[in-house]
């Protein structure tokens, strides 16, 4: 009488293992996908700036206009950096849930299930980002900077 008791409290205990891996699954499948989505938005809006700058000469060397975007942009990249990085522990959270995950001996599965359990960490993705916008913030002055180291050369050669 008892065994059939065990039975049934293993498949219950079996039924709710495999309810749980799904809704990591869907958890884990939601947060890349709003990751992705945060990535490409942080990717248009450094596109778009670069190009808004560049479009024009005059935008080029208008130091006032490359002031206000280097305020204005990483008051951006902070609000993205602080969605991407909450999306990222999640993300970490579900890789972490699927390393405990028995593997079924299946090979396909197997791989799917390992290819899950690894992600980067919060911290890697948040220097990923900040280093990306300080990229785009020297890329945005490089004109201005390569102008004026090469107007001190020019001045240094003059006056030997």
């Amino acid at each position: 009488m008892s065994q059939p008791l065990c039975r049934c409290v293993s498949y219950r205990a079996m039924l709710m293992m495999q309810e749980h891996f799904k809704d990591a699954l869907d958890i884990y499948v939601a947060q890349t996908g709003t990751i992705n989505t945060l990535w490409n938005i942080f990717l248009a809006v450094s596109v778009a700036m670069l190009g808004y700058v560049y479009k024009d000469r005059t935008l080029m060397d208008d130091w006032k206009i490359k002031l206000g975007l280097s305020l204005g942009f990483p008051l951006f990249v902070t609000a993205n950096d602080f969605a991407m990085t909450r999306s990222q522990a999640i993300v970490v959270a579900a890789a972490e849930y699927f390393k405990n995950v028995p593997t079924t001996g299946e090979p396909s599965f197997d791989a799917v299930l390992k290819a899950h359990q690894t992600t980067i960490s919060v911290a890697e993705m948040h220097v990923a980002h900040v280093s990306f916008a300080l990229l785009v913030l020297m890329a945005m002055w490089l004109p201005n900077i390569t102008t004026a180291f090469r107007s001190r050369k020019t001045k240094s050669r003059k006056a030997a």
